[in-house]
């Protein structure tokens, strides 16, 4: 098929020349910027009971839910209760739970010794009834690793909980004998809990992340509230470079320690007085986490060393859109890939190899548009991207952006003399199923020759190249097939206005199906339509027909070919009936396409009484040349069209 697309070559031209330097990018933000934050809630420990001494424990409803509204005013990426969410009874968390539910980031949980203050029996069921994916666990956001521990796993009372560490349990009891932090209401970890944690800080070192873990009791520095076997999870944390923090309930009054680079923070009770709150917003930085306490919580400034890794990749969502398209068309979103959790990375074009289209597309947004009218004769199209984070590290990709060609439905009829039926309204088959003539077709008489696969107007004077049906054979060919005929596009009445041109099957109902050839048409834009066979004169829309909404459909059965006051267009054979006139056997270049005449007759005569043959001479397609053929050229002997030559 040809295409004529001067115009939006034109086009691309003039938009990247005026356009040349919009995708040029700022440099880089600045890195000390919030990259997200996350809120921090220790020891609720809500139940509807009296106070107990300076713990309030039916007030920390109200609190829980300013501190809700401050991480939702806030847009915390996440929150975290470090233990004790209640006092003692299950059914305090049908008052308390949804409070907390209410945010409008994901929440989650560690349990505290308060929380075994329930019946034996409910002690299992509180994981189920938190939404806890486990015991501990750990999640990331932005490329950090939050780990979330269990300091309640060895202990007196989540013994209905955890029965298959008891013994482990008693050991490790025994083991801390006479020293300060040998309190019940503490507890201790499994050495399958410390394993579990070995492997995922080892997990989050290998991917760059940062991490902080969060639990119930402290394990640092060493007191009255610290886990039994603190100085295993410390040298766990010490082991690995990645650990910025830990974070922990239990002690109500609050406490800080930092030792060998890591920061030990214990966060005051909410529960403590009666309308003072306690919670904090934790900010992240590149460098440090800001400790953001409200009532009673200190601030806190937690630096760390930032090991700065430069971007890995850059992601785009979707390199094919449609040619043709306006300029700032959006092509996708762009995405740059950096370990360094949410680091500041600014995406822009850059030379190199592999940037030949870079003024043809720009970036807004972290989304790629683009920057000129795309044609799909020039697809792909190379374009060179660099990520660079707000150190100056850089990370540089090339894409290819492919444009589809854009190709429009069509919807054209139109009924051939030779075998229309004025009884049955339809044309016959009698080439496909009667004799299976057709290109490609294997005839149902071993006598006959078999017609090569192809369409059949690549010979003279047609001489159209198409591919269309090379490959066919009996199956290709849809039962109520009549034969092929070639469908043409002009911008004007004249030949050499033609822009595309393409072989197709027309049915008996006279629908013409293009296979699948790709017509690049445009809504709006305007064609004459062409329809030419073997033996029958052409036919042309009479008027220019516009694509909508991505069709082009015309049907000359109901109306009149275009013509002139010289020459004919199409036959009426009933009412409102049009067929295309029968007898134009195209016997040399001269007439072709253009009248009946004696050249077609001597062409008739000559092949009188063969049959099985697909031949020119058999105007009615029965696969049978005799008088009924000669019938139909004698009736239209002299006409000639109106489509231009």
């Amino acid at each position: 098929m040809k295409y004529i697309y001067t115009f939006f070559s034109i086009l691309i031209i003039l938009c990247t020349a005026t356009m040349a330097f919009r995708w040029m990018q700022p440099p880089p933000a600045a890195c000390d910027n919030t990259l997200f934050a996350y809120g921090i809630i220790a020891d609720c420990q809500y139940c509807d009971c009296p106070p107990g001494g300076n713990s309030y424990f039916g007030n920390s409803i109200p609190k829980l839910q300013e501190a809700v509204d401050t991480f939702n005013a806030q847009q915390v990426s996440h929150a975290l209760h470090l233990g004790d969410f209640i006092q003692r009874d299950f059914v305090s968390y049908d008052a308390v739970e949804p409070v907390y539910s209410s945010m409008d980031s994901a929440h989650y949980y560690t349990l505290g010794n308060h929380e075994f203050d329930v019946a034996g029996n409910e002690k299992p069921l509180l994981v189920s009834r938190l939404g806890m994916p486990d015991y501990y666990y750990d999640f990331t956001k932005y490329n950090w690793r939050f780990i979330v521990l269990e300091s309640t796993e060895l202990a007196f009372y989540s013994e209905e909980a955890h029965p298959d560490k008891v013994a482990e349990r008693d050991t490790l009891w025994a083991q801390i004998s006479g020293q300060p932090n040998a309190r019940a209401n503490s507890g201790g970890m499994s050495q399958e809990q410390l394993d579990w944690l070995e492997n995922t800080l080892t997990d989050a070192e290998s991917k760059g992340q940062k991490a902080v873990l969060f639990s119930h009791h402290p394990v640092w520095p060493l007191n009255h509230a610290t886990l039994w076997n603190y100085q295993d999870v410390i040298d766990i944390l010490e082991a690995h470079d990645n650990v910025v923090a830990y974070m922990n309930g239990h002690n109500h009054v609050g406490n800080y320690a930092i030792k060998n680079d890591i920061h030990y923070v214990t966060f005051q009770g909410m529960l403590l007085t009666p309308d003072e709150n306690s919670f904090s917003v934790v900010e992240v930085f590149r460098d440090r986490l800001e400790v953001n306490g409200y009532g009673r919580q200190d601030d806190f400034t937690l630096p760390f060393s930032p090991e700065n890794q430069a971007p890995q990749d850059i992601l785009l969502d979707n390199s094919t859109i449609d040619e043709l398209l306006p300029q700032g068309t959006l092509v996708g979103n762009l995405v740059a890939l950096d370990t360094d959790y949410a680091d500041f990375t600014e995406l822009q074009f850059v030379q190199g190899a592999g940037d030949t289209h870079n003024s043809y597309f720009y970036i807004q947004n972290n989304q790629l548009f683009t920057n000129a009218i795309l044609n799909a004769d020039d697809s792909p199209f190379s374009i060179r991207l660099q990520a660079m984070d707000c150190s100056g590290a850089t990370f540089e990709k090339t894409f290819s952006i492919n444009a589809t060609p854009t190709c429009v439905a069509t919807d054209f009829y139109v009924y051939m003399e030779g075998a229309y039926s004025t009884v049955t309204g339809r044309m016959n088959t009698h080439l496909n199923i009667t004799r299976r003539l057709l290109p490609g077709q294997t005839p149902i008489s071993g006598l006959a020759t078999p017609t090569p696969a192809g369409q059949p107007y690549a010979q003279a004077p047609w001489n159209y190249n198409g591919n269309e049906g090379d490959n066919f054979s009996d199956n290709d060919y849809p039962s109520n097939v009549v034969d092929w005929v070639l469908v043409s596009l002009r911008t004007s009445p004249s030949t050499d206005s033609e822009v595309a041109k393409a072989a197709g099957l027309l049915y008996r109902d006279g629908r013409i199906d293009l296979l699948d050839n790709c017509l690049r048409l445009s809504d709006g834009e305007s064609y004459y339509v062409v329809v030419e066979h073997r033996n029958h004169l052409p036919v042309m829309s009479h008027m220019p027909v516009t694509v909508a909404n991505r069709s082009l459909n015309y049907d000359f059965r109901t109306q009149n070919s275009y013509n002139t006051q010289a020459s004919f267009g199409s036959k009426e054979v009933q009412s409102n009936v049009w067929v295309m006139y029968g007898g134009n056997m195209l016997t040399n270049a001269d007439d072709f396409g253009y009248q009946v005449n004696g050249d077609d007759k001597i062409l008739w005569f000559d092949e009188n009484g063969i049959f099985d043959t697909y031949t020119p001479s058999d105007i009615n397609l029965d696969g049978d040349v005799n008088g009924a053929d000669k019938s139909i050229w004698a009736e239209n002997n002299g006409i000639s069209s109106s489509v231009p030559r």
